[in-house]
């Protein structure tokens, strides 16, 4: 009895056959299309990378968390940076290299997650990057946003 059970546990059916695919031409257009979305993709995909490096370092590096500033905004801290050259390839904070733009000031990577201040101070001791000290508009100016950030005093609400 046994032998006459058929069993079809390893067997496969037979394809169907496929309908014929038909090749389309690929155009200028079209192509330029996709070389542009397929850059689009890897910017994101290095953004988020960027963003998850960021997240992890501030996590396990306290000096990379993010600081609010509370104090008034002082002239060292509003320096940009106005050249970054090229770094030597080991140490010297190459992982977080990339992170850091021209025109970022000491106070923005303070802020910033994943960054610190104290990683552009050392580079410019090292000769890695050349800071430029900030103009009196630029000061006055980020000491105006401060001002206007204050909470008001129950006091000078009142007056």
């Amino acid at each position: 009895m046994a032998q006459a059970q058929k069993t079809t546990r390893n067997t496969t059916r037979k394809a169907k056959p496929e309908a014929a695919i038909v090749e389309t031409k690929v155009t200028e257009a079209d192509a330029a299309e996709i070389a542009m979305f397929a850059e689009a993709d890897a910017m994101n995909k290095k953004f988020d990378a960027d963003r998850d490096f960021q997240a992890k370092m501030a996590t396990t590096i306290k000096g990379c968390s993010s600081n609010t500033q509370k104090a008034k905004p002082q002239r060292k801290m509003l320096r940009k940076i106005a050249k970054m050259h090229d770094h030597p390839g080991t140490g010297l904070g190459i992982k977080r290299w990339h992170l850091y733009r021209e025109g970022m000031t000491l106070q923005d990577a303070k802020v910033t997650p994943g960054l610190t201040h104290l990683d552009i101070t050392f580079w410019e001791k090292n000769e890695l990057v050349t800071m430029v000290d900030c103009t009196d508009a630029e000061y006055e100016a980020a000491f105006a946003e401060w001002e206007a950030s204050k909470p008001k005093k129950d006091e000078e609400a009142a007056a």
